[in-house]
């Protein structure tokens, strides 16, 4: 059986079209592959970023939560000191105030005098001056300075004793200076409650705190 020219034109048109269809079905398929691959290449991508975001944001709530906590520490830290410095204050306005009321004169006698032996051994000695509150300096008599320096001498300790012309702005206690103030030694109350101040501090901030208490003498 042969074919016209007609037919064999035909025949030949549905082959190319035959061909065209199943190379742009393989052309098809295969950018379906790659859409698939690069939609997946994405979906992975954007789970990696959720999750870098997500662990970004969780390492700062944590960074912020510590400010937040050191920010907690350091604020009750200074409102502890704040009522240790008050505390402290208290007691010594206290002590201050109830050294100045002792009132029965042998024991107001016997406190000034423990007080000034203590000042005079400091110096060592020789021609001491001594200079009390106001109130205290009534308490020098000679008889009261006579017997201090035999105190002292019993003590290995020589010394003259004198009141000083003018009184000393203190509560009680007794500041002893050697001639012309070369050594001076202040034993007054004010003085005393001062060297004992950063013990007291330390007493003040353990009461406070408790045993859970860091840095007891802590200033």
């Amino acid at each position: 059986m042969t074919l016209d020219a007609g037919e064999g034109i035909a025949a030949l048109r549905r082959a190319i079209l035959a061909d065209a269809e199943e190379t742009a079905r393989s052309e098809i398929d295969q950018a379906r592959g790659l859409a698939s691959q690069e939609l997946e290449a994405a979906r992975v991508e954007a789970r990696g970023e959720a999750e870098r975001i997500l662990r970004d944001a969780e390492r700062q709530a944590e960074a912020m939560s510590r400010r937040t906590a050191s920010v907690g520490e350091l604020e009750a830290k200074k409102r502890l000191l704040e009522v240790r410095e008050r505390l402290l204050r208290q007691l010594l306005d206290r002590a201050m105030a109830e050294a100045g009321r002792i009132s029965d004169p042998r024991e107001r006698r016997e406190s000034l005098m423990r007080l000034l032996l203590e000042a005079a051994h400091g110096t060592g000695g020789g021609t001491l001056e001594v200079q009390t509150s106001a109130q205290d300096a009534r308490l020098l008599t000679t008889e009261f300075l006579a017997e201090a320096r035999r105190r002292l001498s019993r003590d290995g300790i020589r010394a003259e004793l004198q009141p000083a012309k003018q009184p000393a702005s203190v509560t009680g206690g007794a500041i002893v200076s050697q001639e012309e103030g070369r050594i001076v030694v202040d034993n007054s109350l004010e003085a005393r409650l001062k060297r004992q101040e950063a013990q007291l501090r330390g007493d003040a901030w353990r009461f406070l705190c408790g045993d859970g208490c860091e840095g007891a003498n802590h200033g």
